[in-house]
């Protein structure tokens, strides 16, 4: 009895941690924060530029071209181009949803806010700002 009770012990505190550690926000949290989107866009990546900034995290800078508009805050016209900047994390990490690094030619539906840099723009819903056609 006391085996059983320390192999359940263990697998509890072993088996937890490890479940944790792959938590991800409920799927209404993103949809909240895409409907409260400032910029609902359909995108075409023309150009992406990454930097490392340190352990686990790139610095992404996307250049796209606007091909689609469903909600524009910022009036933004099919044919704008917009720069996009986020960080990326390249290992799993507690919480939301990582952000993908976009490639040149990846045509999405992306989910933006305006930064506080005039025509520069930030994802709305963490990693899931943008969304495969």
């Amino acid at each position: 009895m006391r085996s059983l009770a320390l192999i359940v012990f263990t697998l509890i505190s072993v088996g937890l941690p490890a479940r944790l550690a792959k938590a991800e926000l409920p799927t209404f949290v993103y949809q909240r924060m895409q409907a409260n989107a400032k910029e609902f866009l359909h995108i075409e990546v023309t150009d992406v530029v990454t930097q490392d900034i340190g352990q686990d995290e790139t610095a992404v800078t996307v250049t796209a071209q606007v091909t689609g508009v469903k909600r524009s805050a910022s009036r933004l016209q099919p044919g704008a181009t917009i720069t996009v900047t986020y960080t990326s994390h390249n290992r799993a990490i507690i919480g939301p949803s990582p952000s993908p690094i976009l490639k040149r030619g990846d045509r999405l539906t992306a989910y933006l806010n305006p930064s506080n840099r005039r025509g520069v723009f930030v994802e709305a819903a963490l990693g899931r700002s943008f969304v495969t056609k």
